[in-house]
């Protein structure tokens, strides 16, 4: 066995060691808020939460403006589209002219004769 491998393992048990004792310590922390000291909340810290919270709804009813917004776009958008494939022929009212003698044709000629 190499050194670094012991020195390396001694580190694992180490740090091992140390969660195993913050675990068992951890339950003894009494949770419960100790009001003895007293501190207020600062009134500037009221005020930015209270302008906080209008920052926040006013934040939702754009988005939610936006959403509609959109929405309504996409549905005009849609109605458009779907006139053009009304008014249109095949490929939606786009004409593709094939001759007979271009590469790009579908010849049933050369088929038929094979």
């Amino acid at each position: 066995m190499s050194l670094d491998f012991i020195f390396d393992l001694v580190i694992v048990l180490c740090i091992g060691t140390m969660l195993y004792l913050v675990a068992r310590v951890l339950p003894r922390i009494n949770e419960e808020k100790e009001e003895v000291l007293g501190f207020k909340t600062p009134k500037m810290l009221v005020y930015l939460e209270r302008a906080d919270e209008r920052f926040k709804r006013s934040k939702e009813k754009f988005l939610r403006k936006l959403k509609v917004i959109v929405l309504k776009l996409d549905n005009h958008l849609s109605n458009k589209l779907s006139k053009f494939k009304k008014n249109g022929e095949k490929n939606g009212g786009l004409r593709l002219d094939l001759d007979k003698d271009s590469p790009y044709s579908e010849s049933t000629d050369e088929n038929s004769e094979e």
